[in-house]
């Protein structure tokens, strides 16, 4: 489940991007850029979709304050707008957007717009050698991962497959993934791995996950669930 921060202050408009984007991934609504800038200052997000009529800070303004700044320039930003002149999009992407979607607008087109930008946002998390993703921190050279706790970071102690099979959940966090989907990302396509060795590696990865073992979830008759608390 990908974590998208949505700035809009027509409910109308919040409803239908929830209605779309929903059930999938999790979404936290504001209504201004100050609102939205304390967000990012306390909370991890995958995505960025942000209205460019806002009251107090504009939607543009807010975008090039973002992509100025060091921890926050790779957030992808979706502009959803009424504006449909030539020289508003050109100004959206000027000031960094990814993305620019005129209102209204037609809710498979919106899903499949964001569900693209999040798999690259994913893709670029995999290449990156060292992120946070939500309670873990990532080191991918030294192929540890860290669990973050008020006092300290632990490490997990991960060995090697343990390492990619946590990886593998982190990166499609709240999908289900079946045993045979497993086997071919950790294991590798055509390894002589039985489901039975999946359900042990998953069995011994929730106990070194400490108290945080109900992240990693059994989906009856179809395989596991990854799932961090919500924000």
């Amino acid at each position: 489940m990908m974590k998208i921060l949505l700035v809009e202050d027509s409910p109308d408009c919040q409803n239908l991007i929830q209605l779309a984007l929903g059930k999938k991934h999790f979404i936290r609504t504001v209504s201004s850029a100050e609102d939205a800038r304390a967000e990012l200052h306390h909370n991890p997000f995958d995505l960025l979709i942000l209205d460019i009529e806002l009251p107090g800070i504009d939607g543009i303004k807010f975008c090039a304050e973002i992509k100025a700044s060091e921890q926050l320039e790779s957030l992808p930003i979706i502009f959803v707008s009424s504006r449909d002149g030539i020289e508003d999009k050109v100004l959206g992407f000027s000031v960094g957007a990814d993305d620019y979607i005129q209102k209204p607008f037609d809710l498979r087109e919106l899903h499949a717009r964001v569900e693209a930008k999040l798999r690259r946002r994913i893709q670029e998390k995999e290449r990156q050698e060292n992120y946070v993703s939500g309670a873990f921190r990532v080191n991918i050279n030294q192929q540890k991962i860290f669990l973050i706790t008020d006092s300290s970071d632990v490490d997990l102690s991960l060995s090697s497959l343990e390492f990619k099979l946590l990886l593998y959940f982190l990166n499609h966090e709240g999908h289900i993934l079946t045993r045979s989907q497993i086997i071919d990302r950790v294991w590798g396509q055509g390894t002589n791995v039985g489901e039975r060795t999946v359900d042990t590696h998953v069995y011994i990865l929730r106990k070194k996950l400490i108290s945080k073992s109900g992240f990693i979830q059994s989906v009856p008759g179809e395989g596991y669930k990854f799932i961090q608390s919500s924000l």
